[in-house]
């Protein structure tokens, strides 16, 4: 298990998905590959928001795979976007676990925000807030 994780987020390629995890049924697309592999790693910031905001509305992670240019995924509610995170596939890794942990963190904490601003009505909550990387939302 720790070898597909090291492959999948903490290994540099050139293609959109390893080549050992690309699918072998002939039903499956890279775009589905891609889907799972980003999908992935966004439910754990869904299933985070979910447990720390509760759930009195759904959150939902939606991805758009582009094997050969950016894909985004979209982290939202029935009402808003939360976060919107596009990276071409094959950059799609990390040095380090703690790297991914760090940006993970941004993107949670950026999502966090906005969903808090939005039910308190507190904009003011968004003023100086940073999403990944500390760049402004």
């Amino acid at each position: 298990e720790q070898d597909i994780f090291s492959g999948l987020y903490l290994t540099e390629r050139d293609g959109a998905v390893p080549e050992h995890l690309v699918s072998d049924d002939a039903s499956s697309s890279i775009e589905q590959d891609i889907r799972a592999m980003l999908a992935s790693v966004f439910n754990e910031v869904r299933t985070e928001l979910d447990l720390r905001l509760g759930r009195e509305e759904s959150h939902w992670v939606y991805v758009d795979a582009t094997p050969d240019d950016q894909s985004t995924v979209i982290v939202c509610t029935d009402r808003s976007v939360l976060s919107l995170y596009s990276i071409k596939p094959w950059r799609f890794h990390w040095e380090t676990e703690q790297e991914m942990a760090e940006t993970l963190g941004y993107i949670y904490e950026g999502a966090a925000i906005v969903h808090l601003a939005l039910h308190t009505g507190e904009v003011s909550t968004l003023k100086g807030a940073q999403g990944a990387k500390g760049l402004p939302f």
